[in-house]
């Protein structure tokens, strides 16, 4: 819980106050499938995820209209090392990569994602799945997220990755 729970919630109360002066920003917090997609054996993980997501929710609704949007992310099994060490005969071809997380990211806290506040976001391999109102979005191509190039060219004038990796704040 501290890891998961307790660092977005301390970094939240930081940095909220600056944003909501500003009339800006983005909060991204990085949880887990886990939280959703409940599997046997991990259920102190997928509980202390599943409460993250609460939390940004509950923090979303509190922050709407603002200016200051807040989202999370849920990649599957991510792409590492230590996860190819650990799972050696599992397929990690269909893991995402960090850094295709990361455009998912930047996608969040820039301009052209203006209007997507409050969602939990799906990273599963190399497919994303968007499910806002009842509507689906399938994105497959990595490279086709709409403000991945304007983004790469630092339309995001400032990334802070704080000690926790489950937790990215964004400002511009």
């Amino acid at each position: 819980l501290a890891l998961n729970l307790r660092s977005g919630y301390v970094l939240s109360r930081i940095v909220v106050p600056v944003m909501l002066k500003q009339g800006s920003g983005a909060i991204v917090n990085v949880s887990s499938r886990a939280a959703v997609d409940h599997a046997a054996g991990m259920a102190a993980y997928a509980a202390s995820k599943a409460a993250a997501v609460a939390m940004i929710d509950s923090l979303a609704a509190d922050l709407k209209g603002t200016g200051v949007r807040v989202n999370s992310v849920l990649p599957s099994i991510i792409d590492t090392d230590a996860n190819r060490r650990a799972m050696a005969d599992a397929d990690f071809t269909k893991w995402p990569k960090p850094e295709e997380i990361a455009h998912v990211i930047l996608f969040l806290c820039g301009e052209e994602a203006e209007l997507i506040h409050g969602v939990a976001l799906p990273v599963y391999g190399n497919t994303c799945y968007l499910k806002l109102s009842g509507f689906e979005s399938i994105v497959t191509d990595r490279s086709r997220v709409p403000g991945t190039a304007e983004l790469s060219k630092g339309r995001v004038m400032r990334i802070h990755m704080y000690p926790s990796p489950q937790f990215a704040l964004f400002g511009r």
